[in-house]
């Protein structure tokens, strides 16, 4: 009903509002884990903006303001943790970067140049040439032995070759040269279409269909971007070798909040030891016994039993009796 609306929590001190608070504030660490939406990493955060909101809500119903302040301590100690945490995963992917990844990455880019180099080389020593009967450019292939010159009767010697090859088998089967790089044939499953290998310094593959001329064209093609795969190894090598550098730079590079963390989770020790006494002291308050007020006198000795009070009575009649003989007299005994 209305466009704008305002919304209070009102807690009141010293009541039930701090453990209903406390509650929410646990329920809402687990949801906001859960409803974070992130797999980029194997953390996730301890606490959110609502977590800290609940948190202070919760330490604004203690009547200690230590209890605040440890409270808020508690939030800044686990974040600076966890930040931590992630400053010391980084450095490890760093230092496993520098040791490994880098070295690998950069020895295989360097290879894969050195190999296109050389299979350039080949390539420009075996041109492509126009066709007697069009414009197509092509140049002489081997296959099986036999030197075809023409694009469909490569195509065709090549699909009849993959036929002699059995299917399901994984292995590369020799079947002829083309411009001075070798041409190799394999079936891996048995309803997949063969693939066909053009083997220099390094292995370009491509996979065959019916069409005779189409498979040269598709092998043509692949031929033609070695230039663009030089290119883009040689700028991942250089990008490669930069992060190298930097990535050397910041392997060893200290926590910076370091001294922060330090001096709180000091201060958070602090302020639980405090806590923690200020309740014991409360506790053997309350269990320590009221001093008696009535002025009463306790014995040492323990009370007597009512058997004995009588034999001493007798014993005590007894004596009268043989000291001073009197007849016809009452004894009155002593009160029991």
């Amino acid at each position: 009903m209305n466009s704008h609306v305002d919304i209070y929590r009102y807690v009141t001190n010293g009541t039930f509002d701090s453990y209903l608070f406390q509650i929410l504030e646990s329920k809402q660490k687990f949801i906001s884990q859960i409803l974070s939406n992130r797999s980029d990493s194997r953390s996730c955060k301890d606490a959110d903006e609502a977590v800290l909101t609940y948190a202070e809500v919760k330490a604004l119903c203690a009547g200690d303001p230590r209890i605040r302040e440890r409270m808020t301590l508690e939030v800044d100690v686990q974040k600076l943790k966890m930040l931590k945490s992630s400053h010391q995963s980084q450095l490890y992917r760093l230092q496993n970067d520098v040791r490994r990844t880098f070295p690998e990455h950069i020895r295989t880019l360097r290879n894969n140049i050195a190999a296109y180099k050389l299979d350039l080389a080949t390539l420009e020593q075996h041109p492509m040439t126009p066709q007697a009967e069009g414009t197509a450019l092509f140049a002489p292939m081997v296959v099986d032995g036999t030197t075809y010159t023409t694009r469909k009767a490569a195509g065709k010697a090549l699909l009849e070759a993959a036929k002699t090859i059995p299917p399901g088998t994984h292995s590369a089967y020799s079947v002829g040269k083309w411009r001075g790089m070798e041409l190799l044939i394999v079936r891996p499953l048995l309803t997949d279409p063969p693939n066909i290998q053009i083997k220099g310094a390094q292995t370009y593959s491509c996979e065959m269909s019916d069409d005779p001329a189409g498979n040269i064209t598709r092998m043509a093609n692949r031929l033609e971007k070695l230039e663009t795969y030089l290119q883009t190894d040689q700028s991942a090598l250089e990008n490669t070798e930069n992060q190298l550098e930097q990535a050397k730079a910041m392997q060893f590079q200290p926590f910076p909040q370091e001294q922060e963390l330090a001096e709180k989770t000091a201060r958070l020790a602090e302020l639980t030891q405090e806590l923690s006494l200020d309740k014991k002291d409360k506790g053997q308050e309350q269990t320590e016994p009221e001093p008696d007020t009535d002025e009463t006198v306790v014995s040492d000795k323990a009370p007597r039993r009512l058997s004995d009070l009588l034999r001493d009575a007798k014993a005590a009649i007894m004596g009268r009796n043989t000291a001073v003989p009197v007849r016809n007299e009452r004894i009155k005994t002593p009160e029991h």
